[in-house]
């Protein structure tokens, strides 16, 4: 795992409040088995271009995107909060009182990579700190996705007060025969780690 700095799963208490923000489907994977173990004392948003996907998670805000012509995205809905017009708004809604956040996302695809970056942007302009938490697929999944997965990472770096990869392959050189159920245990593991660390950090 390379970490660049510029049951129950509690955090820690504290008083810095922290969200954690998962964006395509990588993202909103990770927070739906965070919630569904039962993560506590931080708040939720999942962002997808994915309605279905949507519909699982029981996270605190939930943002569908829709692909513009020229590959941007932009919000679709805002689900349960119809009077949100933007994506940056309801981020910003989102947020609000929030001190540090959170956001996972896969590289190589479309969402995660894009959206991000853009994520990040607006959390730092409310003077939030961020850190990104960015899952690189298994080498097989992404050979003709490399180029992408990179730009988007270095991209990301630029919004992010700190990024963290972790790459799947890695799952392979610890246990090379690892269930699917247990490989996603290790990740949201890692994830949880983070989010206890920035939760206990000062301002």
């Amino acid at each position: 795992m390379q970490d660049d700095t510029c049951g129950k799963q509690p955090l820690s208490r504290s008083a810095n409040r922290v969200a954690i923000i998962g964006i395509g489907n990588a993202g909103l994977n990770t927070v739906t088995r965070l919630i569904h173990n039962g993560i506590t004392n931080c708040e939720t948003v999942v962002v997808s271009d994915d309605s279905f996907h949507l519909t699982i998670p029981r996270a605190d805000h939930k943002f569908l995107l829709e692909e513009r012509p020229d590959g941007e995205y932009e919000l679709s809905l805002l689900l349960g909060e119809d009077s949100i017009s933007s994506l940056e708004e309801g981020i910003r809604s989102a947020l609000h009182g929030v001190e540090t956040v959170l956001v996972v996302c896969g590289l190589g695809g479309s969402t995660g990579g894009r959206c991000t970056p853009r994520i990040l942007s607006i959390a730092r302009s409310m003077g939030i700190r961020t850190t990104a938490f960015c899952i690189w697929p298994f080498t097989k999944q992404i050979v003709h996705m490399t180029d992408i997965a990179e730009a988007d990472l270095d991209t990301i770096k630029e919004y992010a007060d700190r990024t963290v990869v972790f790459h799947n392959d890695d799952l392979l050189e610890v246990k090379p025969v690892l269930t699917l159920s247990a490989a996603f245990a290790i990740v949201d593991d890692l994830v949880v780690s983070n989010l206890d660390e920035i939760a206990r950090a000062t301002v």
